[in-house]
């Protein structure tokens, strides 16, 4: 029987046909080699509006490194004055020190390995700075520790098994959280992994191995996509819902997505369009909701965080995503 459809309804329909989807709830943002990185934490920094719409800032482990304690003193204190909680995105599977050069994988030598002593150097930067590391995002290790090759001519991957990868977390993770009782624990992960022969029972067997090692599931997933790849923007889709079903498994609790450009960018107006043109991919073509958007460069571009009104710095990257978010009234997904 055919029924005149209600203005109601058909307004509905329109609006979920056109509408955009929502933004994430939560937007992390950092950045380790800007220009004007340390300009960021004056109190008249113009970036005022989207530090208003930042709750996370991302520290990588390589500037923890190697920052002078008074930069991080300074960043700590405003940090803590715009009410902006502290990640640090670090490798964290034991090695020895890159003098011993292990026959494979190693802190200094492959990505996703580190130390615990330099992870008491991180926990100790950090509290002399009178600040608190509130979220660890791991760098990689199911990647780096199980399918990396290495890269030609350089320091061979370990394929280590996933117990084995368990193992080697557990010490620095155990300094971290010792000191910061209060830590919240997730992972970053290549959506290069959806190519990988078994890569969905490896994930949840890395996701479950997690909760029962630890008592408690990942707290997030961030994925990582090497937009400049054929094929990428089909793995991003398959690794965000294979994510999707381990949430609903209780071993993810939430998924994010890094926007950032491509390593090709040659200028910072360059790389943040095309980080702008892979948010509307994502959200707005593929129909993906993370409930958390990370704006973080790892590349030479943009080489500048600030003002937050130029249409090429890190900042107005910030103001771009949160004003996607203010149109769909700030929901994330469910």
């Amino acid at each position: 029987m055919h029924r005149l459809l209600s203005l109601s309804t058909v307004l509905c329909l329109v609006n979920c046909l056109f509408s955009s989807p929502a933004s994430a709830q939560e937007i992390w943002f950092g950045t380790s080699h800007a220009v004007d990185l340390m300009s960021l934490f004056a109190p008249d920094a113009p970036w005022r509006e989207a530090a208003s719409r930042v709750k996370v800032f991302l520290l990588g482990g390589a500037y923890m490194n190697r920052a002078p304690q008074a930069d991080i003193d300074r960043l700590v204190a405003d940090l803590n004055r715009r009410h902006i909680a502290i990640a640090l995105g670090v490798g964290v599977m034991e090695s020895a020190a890159p003098a011993t050069h292990p026959a494979c994988g190693g802190q200094g030598l492959v990505e996703g390995y580190g130390r615990t002593q330099l992870a008491r150097l991180h926990v100790a930067k950090i509290k002399h700075a009178g600040g608190v590391i509130s979220y660890i995002a791991m760098d990689e290790p199911l990647w780096f520790g199980h399918y990396f090759n290495g890269h030609r001519g350089g320091q061979p991957g370990c394929h280590s098994s996933i117990p084995e990868i368990l193992d080697l977390i557990r010490g620095p993770l155990a300094v971290y959280a010792e000191a910061f009782p209060g830590l919240i624990l997730g992972d970053t992960e290549p959506t290069d992994i959806a190519e990988q022969p078994a890569w969905q029972s490896d994930l949840a067997t890395f996701a479950s191995g997690f909760r029962r090692q630890t008592g408690r599931p990942l707290a997030f997933m961030h994925l990582d996509t090497p937009f400049k790849h054929p094929g990428e923007e089909g793995l991003t889709v398959a690794f965000y819902r294979a994510v999707e079903q381990l949430k609903q498994q209780g071993l993810v609790e939430k998924i994010g997505v890094i926007y950032d450009g491509t390593p090709d960018d040659r200028s910072d107006a360059a790389w943040v369009s095309d980080a702008e043109a892979h948010v509307h991919l994502l959200e707005d073509k593929d129909r993906l909701h993370p409930g958390q958007a990370v704006i973080f460069s790892w590349m030479d571009y943009p080489q500048h965080a600030l003002p937050e009104s130029s249409p090429g710095s890190l900042t107005g990257l910030v103001d771009f995503y949160a004003a996607r978010t203010r149109q769909t009234g700030g929901e994330s997904a469910p």
